[in-house]
């Protein structure tokens, strides 16, 4: 074009479902510097991943921290310079004991909500005005510009969250231990998200119709699952409502699937926000259409169906 050669690169055009940003550009910008890494084996360390990003494999990159994930397997790795990032990112794909590991361009989702959990007599769904009219206060609060379509509560744990349009001023107001409505004092902190985000990814297809399937994450740390049935059951604490069906992948027993009725349902359960269970922040989002059971390259599995019960998987090992 007028005499320069033009460079044209096809991208993926994905919807990553997580809590944070994903970039799927391999490209990073000049002040980047950290990346995620999920899928770490369960027998690798802290100490272990800075050592492997510092190897000889990668010219000797420079870590500055790394951030470790025990629970979900994952670390947040910082560099000395967007170029050490660049080059681990060329590097791909990358393997760790035999096992691949997912790394990819990290932008943290903004810190602008925060929770409110207590008294329970000021703080439910029926006070859910006046809280928006407090923490939209600065005099008050310290608080102003606050999402309004975004206040929730999570009527089983007691708890609400308010947004605001920006995370400085959700930054601002946390850390204050004066918050005080109807002479009683709140509990107020910052909202953190996991930042797990190794979910399946779904492709943006206008031909294709909404999933009635999500995918719930974070299950080990609840006490009675029955619960998780009744939260996603309940319109009001989810956006969820009748349920078709609902499985555990019994290979990883911290993943279960539900099924709605309705297409339209499972989108608004998956598009929320916070979805807190007996005070487990469950990571939920839609699941691949394409890919309605758990698929593993060394195992058979087989549906059974009892008595009109719902079917259960059976797992056969090669």
């Amino acid at each position: 074009m007028r005499g320069r050669q033009l460079l044209l690169k096809k991208l993926p055009i994905d919807e990553t479902m997580g809590s944070d940003e994903m970039i799927a550009d391999s490209i990073i910008d000049k002040a980047q510097t950290q990346l995620l890494v999920e899928n770490i084996p369960k027998d690798v360390d802290k100490e272990f991943v800075e050592m492997f990003f510092e190897s000889k494999r990668f010219k000797s990159c420079g870590v500055i921290d790394v951030d470790f994930d025990e629970k979900d397997r994952n670390a947040l790795v910082r560099f000395a310079k967007p170029e050490d990032a660049q080059m681990v990112l060329e590097s791909r794909p990358l393997f760790l004991r035999n096992k691949e590991l997912s790394v990819q361009i990290y932008v943290a989702k903004p810190l602008d909500t925060i929770m409110i959990k207590e008294p329970a007599d000021v703080v439910n769904e029926n006070s859910l005005d006046i809280l928006e009219l407090y923490f939209d206060n600065e005099n008050k609060s310290g608080g102003s510009g606050i999402v309004e379509s975004k206040t929730t509560f999570d009527s089983e744990n007691k708890i609400a969250f308010v947004t605001y349009k920006e995370q400085i001023v959700a930054e601002r107001v946390a850390p204050r231990q004066n918050h005080y409505l109807r002479k009683k004092q709140l509990h107020v902190t910052l909202f953190r998200p996991t930042r797990f985000t190794n979910c399946q990814t779904l492709t943006r297809d206008p031909h294709k119709q909404l999933n009635k399937t999500i995918r719930v994450r974070g299950m080990k740390a609840i006490s009675k699952r029955e619960s998780v049935k009744r939260y996603f059951e309940n319109s009001t604490r989810s956006g969820g409502g009748d349920i078709e069906a609902g499985y555990t992948d019994r290979e990883d027993d911290d993943t279960v699937y539900i099924t709605f009725k309705e297409e339209t349902v499972a989108k608004a359960v998956a598009d929320r926000e916070h979805h807190v269970v007996d005070g487990v922040d469950l990571t939920v989002s839609l699941n691949s259409p394409d890919v309605q059971t758990p698929c593993y390259m060394n195992k058979i599995l087989r549906a059974e169906q009892k008595h009109n019960r719902e079917p259960t998987w059976t797992i056969f090992r090669s």
